[in-house]
């Protein structure tokens, strides 16, 4: 379960994008269609629009701690064959 956790770690940033902007589209939609006379049609827009880019900002946050994760592996592996050479 715990193996190649930061592989899964950015794997889970991109589905969240997905689902994020999937999210925001559909509201800002549904804002947008339940605007009568279109008094609404500009908040449906920025919802689109800016829940789109959070969920592309909070996928890079995430996505940049699952390679850390990754790195760090890679830094343990490579300190623990350096030790046993000494």
């Amino acid at each position: 379960m715990f193996d190649n956790i930061g592989g899964k770690i950015k794997d889970l940033a991109g589905t969240l994008l997905w689902i994020g902007i999937g999210i925001s589209v559909i509201a800002g939609i549904l804002i947008i269609g339940f605007s009568y006379d279109g008094s609404l049609s500009l908040i449906g827009f920025l919802v689109i629009i800016i829940g789109s880019y959070a969920s592309l900002i909070g996928s890079y946050v995430l996505y940049g701690f699952g390679e850390l994760v990754d790195n760090s592996d890679k830094i343990v592996t490579l300190m623990e064959s350096t030790k046993t050479k000494e």
